[in-house]
């Protein structure tokens, strides 16, 4: 009887320590506050894709919320967060079958798998789908900077031509996207 005790004991115990390391796993590659990708996970998943000698094009999308600053100094930090989770939801459902993450404060991406024209069409519905989906409580846009994903070159080459992208964007008025070259 005792050692039918001490077995079911380790037993828990072991599921016990499953569930931990589960668990920590998650924490360790799911932003905590969105629930999508952290950027340690984003950053690996991309990495993969892009060594990827077959596929086809892919695209990288770094999307930034528009004077998010002001959101958090005028409204605080909680309407802050309401609007990075609204945020990040609007961007998991349409990334539905694509990479998607948060990079960090107000930044996201996309690696989108398509065409150029593709790529296109769904980086300005997500501009739209954000700013209407914020249209009757307060105004929220977003910009996004598209580069494509050169698989003759470092990941991070692609990053950084989305980010010039972006801050294009910003500089031509905010609420839209413009694409690297």
């Amino acid at each position: 009887l005792f050692g039918l005790a001490l077995n079911v004991s380790f037993s828990l115990l072991r599921l016990r320590n499953y569930h931990s390391k589960v668990e920590l796993t998650r924490l360790a590659f799911q932003d905590s506050l969105t629930g999508l990708n952290n950027r340690r996970m984003f950053t690996q998943r991309a990495q993969q894709m892009h060594g990827a000698a077959h596929g086809g094009m892919l695209y990288f999308l770094m999307i930034d919320i528009d004077d998010f600053k002001i959101i958090n100094d005028q409204q605080g930090h909680d309407a802050g967060d309401e609007v990075l989770v609204r945020t990040a939801a609007i961007i998991a459902d349409k990334a539905q079958g694509h990479l998607c993450g948060r990079l960090g404060g107000e930044e996201f991406g996309i690696v989108y798998a398509g065409s150029r024209e593709e790529a296109r069409a769904f980086a300005g519905g997500l501009v739209e789908a954000v700013s209407q989906a914020f249209h009757a409580t307060q105004f929220v846009s977003i910009s996004v900077g598209v580069a494509e994903l050169d698989r003759s070159k470092e990941l991070s080459h692609s990053y950084r031509l989305a980010d010039e992208a972006l801050y294009l964007a910003k500089r031509q008025g905010k609420n839209r996207y413009v694409f690297a070259g």
